[in-house]
């Protein structure tokens, strides 16, 4: 999905500096992306310095794709190493996809001001990293990581985005560490724990353009 003026946020300077970095002609990429960027901006669009991806809004995009799509839908559910794999109707999507969708929105209000954002660029993945750390180690969401491939022409994509939620109980505390990876699947590794018990892991995949080879799943 192409980062555009919809999903409400401004990777300007930051994409820049990366271009700068990826290409010996960088002062020609520079000028195209500050053109495309300007254009994007202009209106009621435009963007403050400084917000943050808007990862909540993106999910729910993905899912309603989802929803309107022809895709079949694989499910893989993992506990405790037995695996069991089955396809699923449409209208149960949701309900798997539902811990990424009910995910609160970090990137404005109040909220936006309990994480810590860091811009990094991976020299060997060729990809850009927004990392949002929350300042608050008992935060619901601690930690959301969005990578994104940069593209000299359309300004770039998102490639995943990785999630780590933690839901405490009176009795017990569950981590979850959330992957979507954009248009192919999602996993969810769920971890339970409880005084005086072994952790518990399930493991949920949900696969709908990115499926393994036959031999596989026999």
């Amino acid at each position: 999905m192409p980062l555009t003026s919809a999903l409400h946020f401004s990777l300007q300077g930051f994409l820049v500096s990366v271009f700068l970095r990826m290409n010996k002609m960088g002062l020609v990429i520079c000028i195209g992306i500050i053109g495309i960027y300007g254009c994007k901006q202009k209106g009621s669009d435009k963007e403050k310095e400084g917000d943050f991806f808007p990862v909540a809004s993106f999910l729910q995009s993905q899912v309603k794709d989802i929803d309107t799509s022809v895709y079949p839908l694989m499910k893989i559910i993992t506990v405790d190493s037995v695996s069991d794999t089955a396809y699923i109707k449409r209208e149960e999507f949701r309900n798997y996809a539902n811990d990424f969708i009910t995910i609160p929105d970090i990137s404005t209000g109040k909220l936006k001001d309990q994480y810590t954002e860091t811009k990094l660029y991976d020299e060997t993945l060729k990809q850009a990293i927004l990392d949002y750390t929350a300042k608050d180690a008992n935060a619901e969401i601690r930690r959301e990581e969005v990578m994104l491939v940069p593209d000299e022409n359309t300004g770039g994509h998102v490639k995943s985005i990785f999630i780590s939620r933690l839901v405490n109980s009176n009795d017990s505390t569950v981590q979850k560490n959330m992957y979507w990876q954009v248009n192919k699947r999602f996993q969810i590794v769920t971890i339970t724990q409880k005084s005086n018990q072994p952790d518990k892991i399930k493991t949920v995949q949900v696969i709908w353009n990115d499926f393994p080879a036959r031999s596989s799943m026999e």
